[in-house]
């Protein structure tokens, strides 16, 4: 309600900015000259300064006070400044997350300020948040060639993020090093190089950059970090293991370089050293839930299945999900746990409005059956909301973990091979000219090939209601040896055939389906 309150007041000043006049050009001139008495001077316009004065107490109410203060200055302008009110509209809409509103005022202050820098890149960070990589870098690319000299290593860094993530990693990799030219003590140009190097499969060229550069910079323990993960990247374990544990002598609270060190002496099987160094971050840090997630599953891994379950218990206890511990779900290895932030963020819209549609979600896949019992437990709330489940074969653990749940009428398990269930299904609604039946689908299959994973995708993305959202669990797994069947190969030739939102992209990828 609050929003749908901004909004208005912001479309109120908007009209107001539309309807006023220039100031008469000799009465400006008088003004600047000092020529006219205090008494005769002109005033805001009364509706103006109520205008601003009601966006000033929306953000007030919203607890945005600085914000609140400036449109309150701005109602005491003579002449409303078109300019200052399309940046300031487009800042609240970009603190609240309303990305094509904040574009358009983009593009409403570079018509009359085409010239200004800073909302080029503004436009293009907003253009990246909902997925428009293309747009993003044709405006990198209009800066570039509007002001070649002026911020070129980092227009150069932008557009080869853009690039980067439009898929043209050649080109993407021709900005980097044309930054990293134009500015050689660039460093995020030299690390955004060596991560797509690596993503490349270019082991040797990431690892001389940066080892390169952790010659000239030994004290900066991101260098140190990254170098370690291009070991790890390459199977040289042990050196990977020096350069993390470098990376955090530098950095006691680098949390990535504490992942790429666990991950290593996960992958070597040193389950034992994986305890001790979890037990020593809880010691030296305090308790973080990815701390017990690590040191569950090297539990469950050697053998220690209870404690291994009371340290996902706590894990996901420490995410303000209690239900596991209370209720006795049991799971011994997870990865959920680090996840139930995303999810928090994008699926809480579907359950916002008071009263709605019962809520349907698909999942493709059970593997992951700590992600279904938290849909159940914290988003599938109503009593009519549903859960499909639809795996080739349901374990012990799934069924017992499952029939604990509060209400497990809200699941329903359909084994059999997924490609031919969802035919099935489609099938059946074509039958029944039914509209599309789920508000989420859950790709969680084990099977993560490329080719496999785009067929799945393809037959249920027309399951997928309109503003529904589809979450792809293993983004970015990899295919040990043939690189082209890694998952985000196919999953990548999906989405440039759909109408989608990408509203998060690393390890999962999460899409919002769009109205056609």
């Amino acid at each position: 309600m609050m929003i749908q309150h901004l909004n208005e007041a912001i479309a109120a000043c908007e009209a107001l900015i539309q309807r006023s006049e220039p100031m008469d050009q000799e009465l400006e001139q008088d003004i600047g000259t000092a020529q006219l008495s205090f008494s005769s001077l002109p005033l805001p316009s009364q509706d103006w300064m109520e205008a601003c004065q009601t966006m000033g107490n929306i953000l007030t109410g919203m607890g945005v006070i600085e914000h609140a203060s400036t449109w309150r200055s701005m109602g005491l302008l003579i002449e409303p400044d078109r300019g200052k009110f399309y940046e300031e509209a487009g800042r609240i809409f970009t603190y609240c997350e309303q990305w094509e509103q904040a574009i358009y005022c983009c593009e409403q202050l570079l018509v009359d300020h085409p010239d200004h820098t800073p909302t080029y890149h503004r436009m293009a960070r907003l253009y990246n948040k909902v997925g428009n990589y293309k747009a993003e870098g044709q405006i990198m690319h209009a800066l570039l060639m509007r002001q070649p000299t002026e911020n070129s290593a980092k227009s150069h860094f932008k557009l080869g993020q853009s690039l980067a993530a439009q898929g043209q990693l050649a080109r993407a990799v021709e900005c980097y090093q044309q930054a990293i030219a134009r500015n050689p003590e660039f460093v995020q140009a030299y690390y955004a190089l060596g991560d797509l190097w690596l993503k490349q499969g270019n082991y040797e060229e990431t690892i001389e950059l940066f080892q390169q550069l952790a010659e000239q910079m030994p004290n900066e323990a991101d260098v140190h970090h990254r170098l370690g993960r291009a070991y790890r990247q390459t199977q040289q374990l042990e050196l990977a293991i020096l350069s993390f544990r470098r990376a955090l002598q530098l950095d006691p609270e680098l949390r990535w370089a504490y992942t790429g060190l666990l991950n290593t002496l996960l992958q070597l099987q040193r389950w034992e050293e994986t305890l001790e160094t979890c037990r020593g971050i809880i010691h030296f840090i305090g308790e973080s839930p990815w701390v017990y997630c690590f040191m569950g599953n090297a539990l469950s891994k050697s053998g220690q299945k209870d404690a291994a379950i009371a340290s996902h218990q706590k894990a996901f206890s420490l995410r303000g999900w209690s239900q596991p511990e209370a209720m006795g779900y049991e799971f011994a290895y997870t990865w959920f746990g680090e996840n139930i932030p995303l999810w928090e963020r994008y699926l809480a819209p579907l359950i916002e409005p008071v009263e709605r549609l019962p809520l349907r979600v698909l999942s493709l896949g059970s593997g992951d059956d700590s992600s279904l019992c938290w849909l159940i437990d914290n988003i599938l709330q109503q009593p009519d909301d549903q859960l499909l489940c639809m795996t080739t074969g349901a374990s012990e653990q799934f069924k017992n973990n499952t029939a604990k749940l509060p209400d497990a009428s809200k699941l329903i398990l359909k084994e059999g091979p997924l490609p031919a269930q969802l035919e099935r299904l489609s099938a059946q609604l074509q039958k029944r000219a039914s509209v599309p039946l789920f508000d989420i689908i859950y790709l969680q299959s084990k099977n993560k090939q490329a080719d496999y994973i785009q067929q799945l995708a393809t037959h249920a993305w027309p399951l997928l209601k309109p503003d529904g959202v589809m979450i792809f669990r293993a983004y970015r797994w990899r295919h040990p040896t043939d690189e082209s069947q890694s998952s985000q190969v196919g999953i990548n030739a999906f989405v440039k055939t759909v109408s989608a939102q990408r509203l998060h992209q690393s390890h999962q990828l999460i899409l919002r389906k769009e109205h056609e």
